[in-house]
C-alpha cells in the first residue's frame, strides 16, 4: 500500500496538464545517477522491473532513437542502449534552475532560512523528486537504502561531494533544524530517506509568495481572544509568573524558555496561550494548522513547523504553540488492574531535549496529560500550569461575557447554569447563540440555554447532566428543621468563619430530614459556590479511578473556595474493620486524607452514622443530628411548601385537624413535604387540606413498610 504522501503526489501530478516544471532538473538528476557512481552500471534487476519508468526509457531512446516507435522494448535491447548511452555520455551535469516563479522562490527561501549553495542544491533535488513522478519511479527501482547511501546517492544526483552533503543532511544542518526536510524513522526507499516538508513546494508556484506569507502558511497567528487574565483567577499566581518569565525572556532573548499546560480536553489552555502571549506584548503563533488535504497536521509536521520558526523567528516579540504534545510519544494503554499506561516517545530523548534547552524563541506546549510522559522531558519545561477544568465561578464568567450587557441573566440563574454544567467557553457560546436564534425577543432564557447544554454535555462527558437543584432562599425554612443543634446559630457561626484551618461538619440522621438542604443553605450563608457530590459522581468500577474522583472534588472545591458536599458519605467512610477488598480500604483512606488536609469548608451527609469508619468521625469539627419533624417544624413546612397549593385558605376546622395529624405522626420529614408539593405541582390542581393531610399520611406508610437496615431513598 503507498504512503499518503506517495498518493498526494501522484494526485497532485495528475492534476499537472502542463507540461512539469520540475522535468528538465529532473532529466538531469537521472542522467547523473546513470552515469556517476556508484549507480553508472545499469542493473539487469531494474532493467527487468523498468515498467513506466519513463526517465530510463527517455535515455535509452537517446543512444537508441529507434526505441521510440516500439510499442514493447526487450530488456536486452533496454540494457544495452543503457549502456551506450553511459559510454556516450559519461559526464555529470549540473540541473538547470527550475522555471519562474519556482527559481525565485527557492532563492528567497534559502535566503530566508540561511542556506548554503550545498544545502539549497539539495533542497532543490528533494523538491524535485516530491514533485515529479517520473524521477520517483527511477530512485524507487533502486530499492531500500541506507542513510549513508542516501547521502551517496544525493551527491551524485547534485553533483555535490559526498562529505559536504553528510554534513548538510546531518541532524545539525540547516536542513533539519529548519524543518524544510524531515527524517522518517522507516523509510522504504531514497523518497522516504529525507522528505520534504508538506506544503513547500505548492508554495514554489505562487508567483507572488513573499517571506510573511511563507511564515504564514506554516505557522498562521493563533485566533485572538476576549477573555483575560481575570478569567483564571483560580490560578492567578501561576498565570502571573508565567506572564513574568515570558516577558522577561523576550526582552533579554532568552534561549530554552518552554512553558507546559496541561489539563482535560476543554479546559482553555490554548485560551491561556493566547492571554500570556498578548499580556507579553508578543504574537502567538501556531505549528502547523492543516495539511494540504485539509487534516489536522500530523506531529512530525507540526514538529518542522516548529523547528521553522525557531529558525526564522528567534530575537524578536514572536512566541510559538505547540499543541497535543502527547502526538509525540505512543501510549501503552492501562491494564486491566488498574497500571497507568506509559508513555514511548516517538522521537530522540536526546533530540528533543536539546530541542527544549537551546529554541531561542519561546514556546507553549499544550497537552492533554502528562501521566506516563518520562521525567526527563517534563523535568526540561522551564514552567508548567494545570489548568484545570474552569470552576462555577469562573463559568459565570464566560457565560455573562458571552451573553453580554444587551442579553443579561439574573445573577443567580447564571451561577445556577454555571453549576450544573461543566462546559467549556465554546459550548456556552454555542449554547447562547442557538438560544438566540430561536427566542422571540431574541433573549436566551436559562430554560432554553439549559435545555441546549444538556444533550452536548452528555455527548461530551458521557453522562446525564445532574438535575437541577437550585437553592431557594425564599421557600427554605430553618424552623422547617429539627436537629440537636441551633441550626441558625450554627449558620451564623460558619458564615463568619475566617480561619485557615479546615471546616469539617457531619450532617446524620435519617432520609428526608435536611441534611442536603442544610448544606446547600450553608454555601448560601457563607456566600460561597457549591461542589455537590452523590456517590455516582465519585464511584468508578476501575481500580484507583475513584481515588482520583474523590481528590479532584476537594481540588475543584479548593480552587473555587467552594462548601464541598458529599451526600451519602457514608459509601466513602465505611468503616475499614469489615472491608473484603484491598480498594474499599484505599478509598476510605484516600477520603480521610484529603480531609485531614484540606483547608475549606467540607460537609458530609449519612443515614447510616453507625457504619462510618471510627477515625472518620474524629476528623469532623460539628456533628449534627436530624431528626424527624415536631410539630412545629411541620406547620412550617406545610406553610411554604403547601399553602401557596390550596385552593382556599384553611379553616379553623382544617388547622385543628391539621395539628391533631402532626401530633400522632412521628416519622413526618422535610422531604414528605417536598414530594407531596412536587406530586400537587405536577397535577397543576388545587387542593384541600385534607389532600394534604392524605398524601403527607401515605409518605410515612410507604416508609414504616420499608425495611430498615442499610436501605435509604
Amino acid at each position: 500500500m503507498s504512503s499518503p504522501r506517495r498518493r498526494r503526489r501522484r494526485q497532485s501530478n495528475d492534476l499537472l496538464e502542463a507540461p512539469n516544471p520540475y522535468a528538465a532538473a529532473a532529466s538531469v538528476y537521472a542522467h547523473n545517477f546513470f552515469v556517476g557512481t556508484p549507480l553508472k552500471k545499469v542493473d539487469v534487476a531494474i532493467v527487468e522491473q523498468v515498467g513506466d519508468a519513463r526517465l530510463i526509457l527517455d535515455m535509452a531512446r537517446c543512444a537508441d532513437p529507434r526505441l521510440a516507435s516500439l510499442e514493447v522494448v526487450s530488456p536486452r535491447r533496454l540494457r544495452t542502449a543503457l549502456r551506450r548511452y553511459v559510454a556516450s555520455d559519461a559526464v555529470a551535469r549540473t540541473a538547470p534552475i527550475p522555471e519562474a516563479p519556482i527559481g525565485a522562490n527557492l532563492a528567497m527561501i534559502a535566503a530566508l532560512v540561511g542556506l548554503s549553495e550545498v544545502e539549497n542544491k539539495i533542497l532543490s533535488f528533494f523538491i524535485v523528486l516530491d514533485r515529479c513522478e517520473a524521477l520517483g519511479e527511477l530512485v524507487g527501482l533502486f530499492g531500500a537504502v541506507s542513510v549513508a547511501q542516501a547521502h551517496s546517492a544525493v551527491g551524485v544526483a547534485t553533483g555535490c561531494p559526498t562529505p559536504e552533503v553528510r554534513a548538510a543532511l546531518s541532524p545539525n544542518g540547516r536542513l533539519l533544524r529548519s524543518g524544510l526536510l524531515s527524517q522518517p524513522d522507516y523509510p522504504d526507499d531514497l523518497r522516504e530517506c529525507f522528505v520534504c516538508k508538506d506544503g513547500l513546494a505548492d508554495l514554489l508556484s505562487l508567483p507572488d509568495l513573499t517571506a510573511a506569507t511563507f511564515i504564514h502558511t506554516f505557522l498562521p497567528e493563533v485566533r485572538p481572544t476576549t477573555m483575560g487574565l481575570e478569567d483564571f483567577a483560580e490560578i492567578s499566581a501561576e498565570v502571573e509568573l508565567a506572564g513574568t518569565i515570558l516577558r522577561a525572556a523576550l526582552a533579554q532573548r532568552k534561549p530554552g524558555v518552554n512553558v507546559l499546560l496541561y489539563g482535560p480536553t476543554g479546559t482553555g489552555k490554548t485560551t491561556l496561550a493566547t492571554v500570556l502571549a498578548r499580556e507579553s506584548g508578543g504574537r502567538l503563533l501556531l505549528t502547523g494548522g492543516e495539511d494540504d488535504t485539509g487534516e489536522r497536521s500530523i506531529a512530525s509536521q507540526r514538529i518542522s513547523s516548529l523547528l521553522l520558526g525557531q529558525r526564522l523567528l528567534g530575537g524578536g516579540r514572536d512566541l510559538l504553540l505547540f499543541d497535543e504534545i502527547e502526538d509525540l510519544f505512543e501510549w501503552a494503554p492501562p491494564s486491566m488492574f488498574g497500571v497507568e499506561g506509559r508513555a514511548k516517545s516517538a522521537m530522540s530523548k536526546q533530540w528533543f531535549n536539546a530541542l527544549l534547552e537551546t529554541n531561542p524563541v519561546p514556546t507553549f506546549w499544550i497537552t492533554n496529560r502528562v501521566e506516563g510522559i518520562d521525567a526527563a522531558f517534563l523535568r526540561r519545561f522551564t514552567y508548567a500550569i494545570e489548568v484545570a477544568s474552569p470552576g462555577p465561578r469562573q463559568r459565570a464568567r464566560v457565560l455573562a461575557r458571552h451573553l453580554g450587557e444587551a442579553n443579561p441573566l439574573p445573577p443567580e440563574d447564571a451561577a445556577a447554569i454555571a453549576l450544573r454544567f461543566d462546559a467549556s467557553p465554546g459550548q456556552f457560546a454555542t449554547a447562547i447563540d442557538t438560544a438566540q436564534l430561536i427566542a422571540a425577543d431574541g433573549k436566551p432564557s436559562r430554560d432554553s440555554i439549559e435545555r441546549l447544554l444538556a444533550p452536548i454535555d452528555k455527548l461530551v462527558s458521557g453522562r446525564e447532566a445532574p438535575p437541577r437543584e437550585d437553592f431557594d432562599a425564599r421557600v427554605f425554612r430553618l424552623d422547617g428543621l429539627r436537629a440537636t443543634e441551633d441550626l441558625a446559630r450554627l449558620g451564623d457561626r460558619l458564615a463568619a468563619w475566617k480561619g485557615s484551618a479546615g471546616l469539617t461538619v457531619l450532617l446524620h440522621g435519617e432520609p428526608g430530614t435536611g441534611k442536603s438542604e442544610f448544606g446547600r443553605y450553608l454555601a448560601h450563608r457563607m456566600g460561597r459556590p457549591l461542589v455537590y457530590r452523590r456517590v455516582s459522581d465519585c464511584i468508578s468500577k476501575w481500580v484507583g479511578e475513584s481515588e482520583k474522583l474523590i481528590a479532584a472534588a476537594f481540588t475543584e472545591a479548593a480552587r473555587d473556595g467552594a462548601v464541598l458536599v458529599f451526600d451519602e458519605a457514608d459509601s466513602f467512610l465505611r468503616s475499614r474493620e469489615g472491608a473484603s477488598q484491598g480498594w474499599e480500604v484505599t478509598q476510605v483512606n484516600e477520603f480521610l486524607q484529603q480531609l485531614e488536609s484540606f483547608r475549606g469548608v467540607v460537609v458530609c451527609t449519612t443515614n447510616l452514622l453507625t457504619t462510618l469508619d471510627p477515625a472518620s468521625l474524629r476528623r469532623f469539627i460539628f456533628k449534627v443530628g436530624f431528626r424527624f419533624s415536631g410539630p412545629e417544624e411541620a406547620r412550617a413546612l406545610f406553610a411554604v411548601l403547601l399553602t401557596p397549593l390550596l385552593a382556599a385558605p384553611a379553616t379553623p376546622e382544617e388547622e385543628r385537624l391539621y395539628t391533631e395529624f402532626t401530633a400522632r405522626t412521628d416519622k413526618l420529614a422535610p422531604g414528605d413535604f417536598a414530594a407531596v408539593a412536587r406530586r400537587f405541582r405536577a397535577l397543576g390542581e388545587r387542593v384541600s387540606v385534607a389532600e394534604c393531610i392524605a398524601a403527607l399520611t401515605a409518605e410515612v406508610a410507604l416508609k414504616r413498610a420499608r425495611p430498615a437496615a442499610g436501605f435509604s431513598r
